[in-house]
């Protein structure tokens, strides 16, 4: 879904773009999808324009499975599995976070997306000397040292000196767009580069950071103007009536959006985590529908019941709302704390002890 740009072509030129935008062509989706006799009779552009143009954008833009499904049959023989860093999330995994999968991290700011992010790519480069991590840095600085040190502490009895941790730190290419135009670029250009095979986790933190002009605009176009649901085509990919609602357009950009990370964690064979701070947009069906793995994170403000040997640590809880893996801990509750040393798992002080036998009458309120 990139936008057509001069940038693609030595031969294109500004009054060329402007006369594929008025005939409608304004994605490579919507150049590629046509024939290009049709194109030249619509846009009055030379054959040969045409033709490099539509070279360039295949050779450079096209992404390999453009015409996927919206779910795709997985390959459970080349998938990899992966711990999440948290054992009690692991363990209601199933194991962790696997390839050809999608995960969400969602709930408000402040509440340890970030660094359950930082976790993974911890546990991924301590323990997988092959695999190397795109992470989609969207609206804050990548955090070296935050990672570095999980990679240490996961490495276990192994020590890492400072060249280890320099080619762990190899293995991770940090991006910053800002737009999901710039997102697809980046995603289009992951499948030529030389690292394409050896990139098992991509992490966007945020995507709804990234998106959120482009739902904006929906929101806030007069969709009874013809010229506005041609210029918001090119957002969802396709032509539009006027009877159409903005609801119904944002429900078609969504499902572009993840049309688009199911088609790297499939074709890619990655793990692909994503952060979303408007909460919202989870509920909408393109989107519940292609996510594996949902995991709600929330701040406990009361962390009395909780085992936390630091006062200062902030407390959260990640509750499962969605998983393909062990559908019976849909609901399941971990909580865990974060300081200065990192993420940490904590038990409830009940939960502890029922499990030494110490109260028999605080056993009636112990957790499954």
């Amino acid at each position: 879904m990139a936008f057509l740009n001069l940038d693609m072509s030595n031969l294109l030129e500004q009054v060329h773009l402007d006369a594929l935008q008025d005939a409608g062509y304004w994605t490579i989706n919507d150049l590629c999808s046509a024939d290009l006799m049709d194109v030249k009779r619509a846009t009055n552009i030379k054959f040969h324009v045409l033709k490099d143009l539509v070279d360039n954008v295949k050779k450079r833009y096209t992404l390999p499975c453009h015409d996927l499904g919206f779910m795709v049959e997985k390959s459970i023989r080349e998938c990899k599995i992966c711990p999440t860093g948290l054992p009690e999330l692991t363990s209601a995994l199933d194991g962790g976070y696997q390839t050809q999968e999608i995960v969400e991290f969602f709930g408000d700011s402040e509440c340890c997306k970030t660094e359950l992010c930082y976790l993974l790519c911890g546990e991924l480069l301590s323990h997988f000397e092959d695999y190397n991590i795109l992470y989609v840095a969207s609206d804050h600085d990548f955090d070296h040292e935050k990672v570095l040190k999980y990679t240490k502490s996961k490495a276990g009895n192994r020590f890492l000196d400072e060249d280890d941790l320099y080619k762990c730190l190899s293995r991770i290419d940090v991006a910053r767009p800002t737009t999901f135009t710039q997102l697809t670029h980046l995603f289009n250009s992951l499948v030529h580069t030389d690292r394409k095979n050896s990139v098992k986790c991509v992490i966007i933190d945020s995507l709804s950071f990234i998106i959120q002009d482009d739902i904006l605009d929906i929101k806030t176009a007069d969709l009874s103007d013809g010229n506005e649901l041609t210029r918001l085509s090119a957002y969802i990919n396709r032509t539009t009536s006027q009877d159409v609602s903005a609801n119904d357009l944002i429900d078609v950009y969504l499902r572009e959006v993840m049309r688009l990370l199911i088609n790297v964690a499939q074709t890619r064979n990655t793990i692909v985590v994503i952060t979303n701070s408007e909460t919202s947009l989870n509920l909408r069906k393109s989107w519940i529908n292609a996510v594996d793995h949902q995991i709600k994170l929330s701040k406990i403000h009361d962390s009395s019941v909780f085992k936390v040997n630091n006062s200062r640590a902030t407390v959260c809880m990640a509750t499962i709302m969605k998983t393909i893996h062990n559908i019976c801990r849909i609901g399941h509750s971990i909580p865990f704390a974060v300081d200065d040393e990192g993420l940490f798992a904590i038990r409830s002080i009940v939960k502890q002890e029922c499990s030494n036998g110490e109260d028999s009458d605080a056993k009636l309120d112990c957790p499954d």
